[in-house]
């Protein structure tokens, strides 16, 4: 999910796109799945945008024989799962309960705490009744300076304010830091 929902790439070592997409890309070719973009033709791009919170691609499988459409999504947990009817248990699609969401969701809270960004990665031929096959936690250390920055404007009496889109959790794990 997390190579064919993407736009970035990552030639000559160097990244030609968003990082948060990068950093997708990076793991993906620590698992030797690189290569995964390249079995499906995007037929239909559904952009990431601040009120969706999720970013969905819609894939022809390059097989043959294969004729059906397959929709690639990634986001934020909570928009994610509500378009998910099941979760992806061992290679088996299983029924997602009330369990086992608040247990999703306990996971990406741990992950926010320990500073990660959560992204959650669902797939399914419904974008209505997909499957929830995982989520990742992406550092995303201060940009160089801002540590710097913050205590300059903190001694000469400035209120500092974050605003983010990060879930609670990752918010407070990296104002901490």
């Amino acid at each position: 999910v997390g190579c064919v929902c993407n736009n970035a790439e990552i030639r000559n070592e160097t990244l030609y796109g968003q990082p948060t997409e990068g950093a997708l890309l990076a793991l993906a070719m620590k698992m030797d799945m690189h290569d995964t973009r390249s079995k499906y033709t995007r037929t239909l791009e559904i952009p990431f945008s601040s009120d969706n919170k999720w970013m969905a691609v819609k894939c022809q499988p390059l097989k043959n024989n294969v004729t059906q459409e397959v929709y690639f999504m990634k986001g934020a947990l909570e928009r994610v799962l509500n378009q998910c009817k099941t979760f992806n248990n061992y290679g088996t699609p299983a029924t997602l309960t009330v369990k086992r969401l608040e247990m999703f969701a306990e996971e990406a809270k741990m992950f926010g705490r320990s500073g990660l960004r959560v992204l959650a990665m669902a797939v399914g031929t419904d974008m209505n009744a997909l499957t929830f096959v995982g989520m990742v936690g992406i550092i995303d250390p201060p940009r160089p300076g801002v540590i710097e920055s913050i205590h300059t404007l903190l001694g000469t009496g400035v209120s500092i304010k974050m605003v983010t889109g990060d879930a609670e959790e990752t918010a407070v794990a990296i104002g901490e830091r």
